[in-house]
């Protein structure tokens, strides 16, 4: 647990993601926002919605598909969220993310780290 109520989390001792809720509305569906900044340098914000109770999990691939980091994999109450990834160890590059719900694909985007 981080200052300010974040959750922190890291598996690989550099990059890591800072998670909170940013809204008391309810949200009636789920949905997967595009980052912001995109293109971004060395952080940047993704935003998420989820309607229920579920396991949330947000994973970052290569252009090749090949699983670059776990961003995010907990149980999470219905409500928006705001991951902020901190990508220092990270080569340039396109990247895409995907969050699943109880293991169902829910959407995907593509981000652009430039160092």
């Amino acid at each position: 647990m981080g200052g300010g109520g974040y959750i922190l989390h890291t598996t690989n001792g550099g990059t890591y993601v800072a998670i909170t809720p940013i809204s008391n509305v309810l949200p009636d569906e789920f949905k997967l926002y595009q980052n912001y900044p995109n293109p971004f340098n060395s952080s940047t914000k993704i935003k998420f919605q989820i309607s229920m109770l579920g396991y949330v999990k947000i994973v970052l691939f290569d252009l090749l598909g090949k699983e670059t980091f776990e961003m995010f994999n907990e149980k999470m109450n219905r409500g928006t969220y705001e991951i902020e990834l901190s990508a220092n160890e990270l080569s340039s590059g396109v990247y895409f993310y995907k969050m699943s719900i109880n293991n169902a694909f829910i959407d995907s985007k593509k981000l652009i780290l430039i160092k």
